[in-house]
C-alpha cells in the first residue's frame, strides 16, 4: 500500500465512479481498476461496491479512505513545511545583536523581519562581543552583529567564522551635562582638552579588536590626547547611566544623540578617531541553513536602505 494508492481510492470514493476518477487522475479505466485490484489484494478485502449507478465504499473502504484522507493531508501540509524551510521562509533563527546596533538600526529591521519571514521565530539576545563569538562558535546563536575597529584582524582571529563588515558607526563624544565642554556655545572639541576628566572605555579582549584598540592608535599619535585617568566597563551601553551620572565621559556612536538629551550631552569631535565598524558574522559551514542565508539578505537589504534614507535626509538638511 503507498500513496499513489491511497489517493487513487480517495478520488474514486470523491468522485463515486471509476470514469469521472480516471479523467480527475489523468489515467485510463482500465489501469485505475488494476491498481484498486492490487491494493484490494493486498489487504486481502474488498474495498469498493461496483454497480450501475458507480462505486460505494465498503465498511473496509471507508476505514481506509479514513486513513488516505489522514496521511495524504499529512503528506501535503509536510511537503508544505518542507518546501517552506527550503526557502527560508520558516523555521528558527537566534540572533545576538550589539546594543550600538539595536539603538538605530534594530526597530527597522525586526519590522521587516515579521512583514518578510512571520512564520520564522526570532530569539534576540544582547551579549558583550565577546560572549556573541563563542555563541557562533558553538552554534548557539546563528548570527551576530557587533562593532569592532579592526576587520582584518578579527578575520585572522576567526578563521572558523564569517565576517562581513555593515556599516560604519560616526561617533561621537558623551559628556555629562555639568561638564565645561557641554556648554551651549561649545560644538565640538578636541580630545585634549578633556584629558583631565575620567574616561569610560569598554574593557579590551584579545579576542576582540574593539574601541580600546581605536583609542589606544589615537592615543599613540596624540600623547598630549591620553586620559589621566581611565575606567573600564562591559560595553558601550554601561557608559550611558554612568555619563548621566558624572562618572566620566566616553566615546559613542552618534545613534545616542536621540536619546534622552537631559540625561547627557553630545559633542562632536575634532579629531581624527579611527572608526568602528558594526559587523555581521555566522560560523563557516558547507550547508548553511536556507533560513539563515534569508536573514542575512534582509540585514543586508535593510541596512542599505537605512543607510540610503539617512542619506538623504543629511543631504535634504544641508539644502535647507
Amino acid at each position: 500500500m503507498d500513496s499513489r494508492q491511497l489517493h487513487y481510492l480517495r478520488t474514486i470514493i470523491d468522485q463515486g465512479s471509476f470514469t469521472a476518477a480516471a479523467d480527475v487522475l489523468f489515467l485510463t479505466q482500465p489501469s485505475l481498476s488494476t491498481a484498486i485490484r492490487g491494493l484490494e489484494k493486498e489487504l486481502g478485502t474488498e474495498l469498493l461496491i461496483r454497480n450501475r449507478n458507480g462505486v460505494s465504499a465498503t465498511e473496509a473502504g471507508r476505514e481506509v479512505y479514513r486513513l488516505a484522507t489522514h496521511v495524504l493531508d499529512q503528506m501535503a501540509d509536510t511537503k508544505h513545511k518542507i518546501q517552506e524551510l527550503a526557502t527560508g521562509t520558516t523555521g528558527q533563527i537566534s540572533l545576538d545583536v550589539a546594543p550600538e546596533f539595536n539603538w538605530s538600526y534594530l526597530p527597522p529591521l525586526l519590522r521587516r523581519l515579521r512583514h518578510e519571514l512571520p512564520q520564522v521565530t526570532l530569539t534576540l539576545s544582547d551579549p558583550e562581543p565577546i560572549v556573541t563569538l563563542r555563541n557562533i562558535k558553538s552554534g548557539r546563536t546563528d548570527i551576530g552583529i557587533m562593532p569592532s575597529s579592526d576587520l582584518e584582524r578579527l578575520t585572522a582571529l576567526h578563521p572558523d567564522l564569517n565576517f562581513e563588515k555593515l556599516v560604519t558607526l560616526p561617533m561621537v563624544l558623551g559628556l555629562p551635562p555639568e561638564h565645561p565642554a557641554a556648554a551651549p556655545e561649545i560644538k565640538a572639541v578636541h580630545l585634549r582638552e578633556i584629558r583631565d576628566t575620567d574616561w569610560l572605555v569598554p574593557t579590551r579582549h584579545p579576542e576582540f579588536p574593539g574601541l580600546p584598540e581605536s583609542l589606544d592608535r589615537f592615543w599613540a599619535l596624540n600623547p598630549d590626547a591620553r586620559p589621566n585617568r581611565v575606567h573600564q566597563i562591559a560595553t558601550l551601553q554601561t557608559a550611558l547611566p554612568l555619563i548621566a551620572g558624572g562618572v566620566g565621559v566616553s566615546i559613542l556612536p552618534n545613534f545616542t544623540t536621540g536619546l534622552n538629551s537631559d540625561a547627557f550631552v553630545h559633542r562632536e569631535i575634532l579629531d581624527d578617531i579611527p572608526p568602528l565598524h558594526m559587523v555581521m558574522l555566522w560560523r563557516s559551514q558547507n550547508y548553511l541553513p536556507p533560513v539563515v542565508s534569508r536573514v542575512l539578505d534582509l540585514i543586508r537589504g535593510k541596512i542599505a536602505e537605512v543607510e540610503n534614507d539617512t542619506a538623504q535626509d543629511q543631504e535634504s538638511a544641508c539644502r535647507w
